[in-house]
């Protein structure tokens, strides 16, 4: 909807806030499952405990950015947030791709030992 109307809402602070928004209602979603997969009752693994921190930081710049446009102009930095926050989204994607391959592929407590996991 944002990419579709984009030329509409450039001017409108109040669209772009909204947009924002929106888009947290769909992210915050997937970080709570991205997170639940990786810490479900079991011992962390430096793939998760990494992937939860790189998240947590990736999603808390993301919303600085969504709540408070000029911070980017402000440290001076010539980018669009939208840019910014479209960037960072791709690599939460990323971010959670990675940790749930190397999910599938870790070792289970026991395995290879020949007690039962």
């Amino acid at each position: 909807m944002v990419q579709t109307r984009h030329r509409e809402w450039a001017g409108s602070s109040h669209h772009r806030r909204r947009a924002s928004v929106v888009s947290l209602q769909f992210a915050l979603p997937g970080l709570m499952s991205f997170l639940s997969l990786a810490s479900k009752g079991r011992r962390h693994s430096m793939a998760d405990r990494v992937g939860a921190g790189v998240a947590a930081a990736l999603f808390s710049v993301v919303g600085a950015v969504a709540v408070v446009p000029s911070l980017l102009h402000d440290a001076g930095m010539r980018v669009k947030p939208l840019q910014v926050e479209a960037t960072l989204l791709t690599l939460l994607v990323f971010v959670g791709l990675a940790v749930g391959w190397m999910l599938l592929f870790e070792e289970m407590e026991g395995e290879g030992t020949g007690e039962p996991a």
